[in-house]
């Protein structure tokens, strides 16, 4: 009967956790105004690099972070002299990386302008967690087991945590 009701359990909580998942990707899907049509863009020459002065510069894709803090991270500014194609970009894409907040970063020179370049970070944030309800299972060890889970609604989601919860359930029935 326990495992009957862990399955059960298991069964319902992986499906509340994938539905919270496919909303979160869902929210994100691409629209007219997200500019994801990268066709028009055009191929660099990577054997002769060229000096630019960054005329614009523009975050796109971040719905919870701020837009401030992300032109932060990446170190560049409006009126920065860039030289590109570089070294100084994969060094940018992967501080964005590093921050662990995203599941996909990209670095495009929207347009060239004589010696000025419009650049747009666009990010991906991971997906978020809108609600977790535990179902099956009374109250205590509801109690019990949120707890050992630590799992908070609007924290993002990665492998890791579905793996995590998937292990701490599984040891605590």
């Amino acid at each position: 009967m326990k495992h009957a009701s862990y399955t059960i359990f298991f069964l319902l909580l992986t499906v509340m956790l994938g539905w919270a998942m496919q909303s979160a990707y869902a929210d994100e899907a691409p629209s007219a105004s997200d500019d994801n049509d990268f066709s028009s863009l055009r191929a660099l020459d990577y054997r002769n690099p060229k000096s630019y002065r960054i005329a614009a510069l523009r975050i796109t894709g971040v719905k919870y972070l701020d837009t401030k803090v992300m032109q932060n991270v990446s170190g560049l500014s409006v009126g920065q002299t860039v030289v590109i194609p570089s070294e100084e970009f994969n060094k940018i894409v992967d501080k964005f990386w590093n921050q662990g907040l995203f599941s996909d970063v990209k670095l495009i020179a929207e347009k060239f302008d004589g010696s000025e370049v419009y650049l747009r970070i666009h990010l991906t944030e991971r997906p978020r967690l809108s609600e977790f309800e535990m179902t099956g299972i009374n109250k205590t060890a509801k109690k019990d087991l949120r707890g050992r889970l630590n799992v908070q609604p609007n924290s993002q989601v990665s492998q890791n945590t579905l793996n995590t919860i998937s292990s701490t359930i599984k040891k605590y029935y």
